[in-house]
């Protein structure tokens, strides 16, 4: 129909959509942009019964953005829906998740997807579908490109923690230098990539037979169960929620991506090679 095309297209006009500010120089969603679509809020719907404003990633926004957008948040105008979008709602304010009712959105199950995969002639369907946690996007993206970039950050992580602390932080300086906004995906990635080899490892662990996301590399999985299960594990995962905490509030990258090398090499004790 006219209006489904509009939508697909990016420019019905009731449906908006807020992402990071391509003129910035981070990829943050600021305060004008909360303050304009405020604006434009308030005035009369164009043409459809409703209006959604749609916020993605909604843990873009930096705090000053939060703030600004509480009032209407809690009090929108009539017939106007926000929709925020996120994969960590731990990164967003406890204000903001206070006036927002959660919506979870399930996982594909792993068959289907490789099977969906596989119907769209996307080779390698099984290792996209358990990169992706169940995600057809992710797998899409993946597919695309990012996989093999994935793979090359994994292995450089495996690899380093496995040396002395000098070879360490020379990578990390080497991964955060540069601009913010171009070292930011790579050290998301690097935290995406952490978080999935615990949890490879916590499966491991409850069975010698689970499917693990990183399949491939399965003597190191192993190798990190016995040195981290179950305590390192928890200090580890705290340490990636401290570096994302860190992230948003514009601590120097390199400190971030050292203090979190750190605490998995602490943890390891004798990293295996």
């Amino acid at each position: 129909c006219p209006t489904c095309r509009q939508i697909i297209a990016g420019n019905h006009p009731d449906i908006i959509v807020l992402s990071p500010d391509p003129e910035k120089a981070n990829p943050m969603i600021s305060v004008g942009q909360i303050r304009d679509v405020i604006r434009t809020a308030s005035f009369h719907r164009y043409s459809a019964k409703r209006r959604f404003i749609i916020i993605n990633p909604a843990s873009a926004m930096a705090d000053t953005a939060a703030n600004a957008l509480l009032k209407t948040l809690e009090e929108p105008p009539e017939h106007t829906g926000f929709i925020l979008v996120t994969e960590h709602a731990a990164d967003l304010l406890p204000t903001i998740i206070s006036r927002c009712q959660r919506v979870r959105f399930g996982a594909v199950e792993t068959g289907s997807l490789v099977n969906w995969l596989a119907s769209q002639d996307i080779p390698d369907a099984q290792t996209l579908a358990n990169l992706s946690l169940g995600c057809p996007g992710m797998a899409i993206a993946l597919a695309q490109g990012d996989l093999k970039k994935r793979q090359a950050l994994r292995d450089d992580l495996t690899a380093i923690i496995a040396k002395p602390a000098e070879h360490l932080f020379k990578w990390s300086q080497k991964l955060t230098t540069g601009p913010r906004d171009r070292w930011r995906p790579k050290v998301d990635l690097l935290l995406d990539l952490t978080e999935e080899l615990l949890r490879d490892v916590v499966m491991l662990q409850a069975n010698p037979q689970a499917e693990l996301i990183h399949a491939d590399i399965h003597h190191i999985i192993d190798a990190f169960r016995v040195r981290l299960y179950p305590e390192g594990v928890t200090a580890v995962a705290k340490s990636i929620t401290n570096a994302r905490t860190m992230l948003r509030q514009y601590v120097n990258g390199r400190l971030v991506v050292d203090t979190l090398l750190s605490r998995i090499q602490v943890e390891l004790g004798d990293p295996p090679r």
